[in-house]
């Protein structure tokens, strides 16, 4: 059960390689003389990868994959080229395989990532934005793979300064809101997950998710819900306007599109939808009824009696994020 109990996330793990963060490649030091702005690959990273992947998280403990740091330094090998770098990226995202990953141990800590259905324009852009640009890193990362490889670390590519330069949008503050809480909630159904089982999980979800959602609600101050057309909770039925967002988001993720945020203003109130879509791991209590193990369906049965929450497949949207703020 470890090897599919990832959450989203755009890179997994892959094997041990040498230090490619002192290596310079043609195209990384062309890049160099561009100009730093704000690439759209920066917001795709931090919306598809930090829940798993963040620069934020310890070394160890609270930690469900490796820092986006890290796969960089394993995938930009001698002279590889941007092209080939998102090729080789892309290649494993479209088929994650134990063989072929190049962060061994990583594989091995956190378990292999699960197939995940990305737009490749989105990967694209991403891998694009870690070629050519120094993305977070955590503090610890830098000694940590100096002792690991005995070679000196340095991330190649253009100072990003972006952030300092733009103030957050109201986009990119609900979706900060949102991303924040599902890696709280995130990070602790992986415990339960990985120190249980699927079904002890289901528990969890039942007595601690809303709670947890309201307590960052309370550290932003803000009306943060989840809310579903087909909710597993009732309390989490989204009403007639929320409705309409889902199903626009429905569409849009059904034609292969990447989902915007949508920001609604008035009189000094922002109201935020962003689409809760599904992965592999959704599906262990939310997928197909004939797919669910019988102990989880019936756990459920009994938690959510009068539940709507199951017949996904990967990929769809099985809820939004509504979020309301004072501006």
């Amino acid at each position: 059960m470890k090897y599919i109990m990832l959450l989203i996330g755009l890179v997994a793990v892959f094997s041990s390689c040498r230090n490619t963060s002192v290596e310079k490649t043609e195209d990384v030091q062309q890049a160099s003389t561009i100009p730093t702005e704000i690439h759209p690959g920066k917001k795709l990273m931090e919306t598809h990868c930090y829940v798993c992947h963040s620069p934020h998280a310890p070394e160890h403990e609270g930690r469900v994959g490796p820092p986006m740091a890290a796969i960089k330094a394993h995938y930009l090998k001698d002279g590889i080229t941007q092209a080939r770098f998102a090729q080789d990226i892309l290649s494993f995202l479209n088929a994650p395989d134990t063989a072929k990953a190049r962060l061994k141990d990583e594989v091995h800590r956190y378990g292999l990532m699960p197939y995940q259905q990305y737009p490749p324009e989105v990967v694209q852009q991403i891998a694009e934005y870690m070629y050519r640009y120094q993305i977070a890193e955590p503090a610890w990362f830098a000694a940590s793979w100096e002792k690991k490889t005995n070679l000196p670390y340095r991330q190649p590519g253009i100072a990003d300064t972006s952030a300092a330069k733009v103030p957050l949008s109201p986009s990119d503050i609900g979706l900060n809101f949102a991303l924040e809480t599902k890696k709280v909630l995130g990070q602790n159904l992986m415990q339960a997950l990985q120190t249980q089982s699927a079904a002890y999980a289901l528990e969890f979800c039942n007595t601690r998710a809303i709670p947890l959602t309201d307590s960052m609600a309370q550290h932003y101050q803000a009306n943060i819900r989840r809310v579903s057309d087909k909710p597993r909770n009732p309390n989490n039925l989204a009403n007639a306007e929320e409705l309409k967002y889902i199903q626009a988001f429905k569409k849009q993720v059904a034609a292969g599109q990447e989902p915007m945020p949508v920001v609604l203003e008035q009189n000094g109130i922002a109201q935020f939808y962003y689409p809760i879509t599904t992965n592999i791991m959704c599906l262990q209590c939310h997928g197909k009824p004939a797919a669910i193990e019988p102990d989880i369906a019936q756990k459920i049965a009994k938690l959510y009696p009068t539940d709507k929450a199951t017949g996904y497949s990967e990929n769809e949207v099985r809820g939004i994020w509504s979020i309301q703020w004072k501006q």
